[in-house]
């Protein structure tokens, strides 16, 4: 389960913006609702990532998802800095 200080961590990155992604990683990795073998819905994530339902796959992609964004932003920084030092 989502425990509130892995949501707060999870927020900085993931922000309202998360859904879509968490599905997409779903999808690659082939992982269905094992009861009607569908996609989950946005709703189910929403509530996994709000701690109100527990599900270990879904919360594996949604730290792949914040990863992904992290490393995405890292890159980002480091070119803003990279083309800042070559300015001044």
């Amino acid at each position: 389960m989502v425990s509130n200080e892995e949501r707060e961590t999870l927020k900085v990155l993931l922000k309202g913006r998360y859904t879509t992604d968490v599905l997409q990683k779903l999808a690659e990795n082939g992982i269905v609702n094992k009861s009607t073998g569908k996609p989950y819905s946005p709703g189910f994530i929403s509530n996994v990532f709000a701690g109100e339902h527990e599900n270990a796959e879904i919360e594996a992609a949604l730290w792949e998802v914040y990863q992904k964004r992290l490393e995405a932003k890292t890159a980002l920084q480091w070119q803003k800095e990279s083309l800042k030092n070559k300015v001044a």
